[in-house]
């Protein structure tokens, strides 16, 4: 009731969600200018990457330039990153009001790129962190409404937890929101959502705790994802398992079930909540 009650009074001012585009020939993001799109070089033959940062983020911090460049450097792709920092540097309540209206930003630029470039809808993947994991959700709900299809996949680092843990599908991100949809908890419950809600939802050293942070370290846990994923682009090296719970995997009740690799190389076609251990000393 309470993200329904303040979305309904969400307004974005113009020009405060900004787009940029990796330019893999010079190493570097250049704003896209009024969103136009005719003005970037996207290669209509390689798949889209959407990137969208959390709370407190911007486009210049952090993860959005590792993963570009991991891209870069191992698989042929186009990325377009969000900034939302107007309104994500202004705390968690003020700017939960607006990840419905990004995200419907957001599924309006893709939505332009696939008519523009005519580019494959399946072949666009979103990648959110935290509230951004929402914004992707909500992108992905804009896009099946103006035009009853699909986009590929969305990919959820650790999404956003409180408030979000006892709504429905329709206020976050789900499992309906992109032909796939995976999730990689690694603060579950505290600042990452406590549910299972992908295709595939992975839980590395359980999902609560990252090992390799102190227990009272939530943010650290919460950030831990950023790495892991910046990684898999690189490698596939986070073989998980299928499993119904991280006791029975500790266990070793699941050793023999199916398993899958965690991250940007995971299996598209299985379902299910996957568990592993994190060799820190990597």
């Amino acid at each position: 009731m309470f993200l329904q009650i303040v979305s309904a009074f969400a307004s974005l001012s113009d020009g405060s969600i900004r787009f940029l585009f990796y330019n893999n020939k010079n190493n570097n993001f250049i704003e896209i200018e009024n969103k136009n799109l005719q003005n970037i070089d996207l290669n209509p033959l390689t798949p889209l990457k959407v990137l969208c940062h959390g709370l407190a983020g911007s486009s210049s911090i952090d993860w959005y330039k590792p993963v570009a460049e991991a891209y870069g450097r191992h698989k042929d792709c186009n990325i377009i990153a969000v900034n939302w920092a107007y309104y994500a540097v202004r705390g968690y309540l003020k700017a939960i009001y607006v990840t419905q209206e990004i995200g419907s930003l957001v599924g309006e630029l893709i939505i332009n790129a696939i008519k523009i470039f005519e580019l494959q809808l399946e072949e666009v993947h979103v990648i959110g962190h935290s509230l951004g994991s929402h914004i992707a959700g909500f992108s992905g709900k804009y896009i099946y409404n103006q035009e009853k299809r699909k986009l590929g996949r969305i990919t959820g680092l650790d999404p956003a937890g409180p408030l979000y843990n006892f709504v429905t599908q329709d206020k976050r991100l789900s499992a309906e929101d992109a032909l796939f949809v995976d999730i990689i908890h690694t603060n579950t419950g505290v600042l990452g959502i406590a549910a299972s809600i992908g295709d595939m939802d992975f839980y590395p050293d359980g999902g609560v705790y990252q090992n390799r942070c102190e227990v009272s370290e939530s943010e650290c846990s919460h950030n831990m994802v950023l790495r892991y994923f910046i990684d898999s682009i690189q490698e596939n090296t986070f073989e998980a398992v299928l499993c119904e719970s991280y006791v029975n995997f500790t266990a070793g009740y699941c050793r023999n079930n199916s398993k899958s690799f965690m991250g940007d190389g995971c299996e598209l076609t299985v379902k299910g909540n996957y568990f592993l251990e994190i060799d820190h000393g990597l």
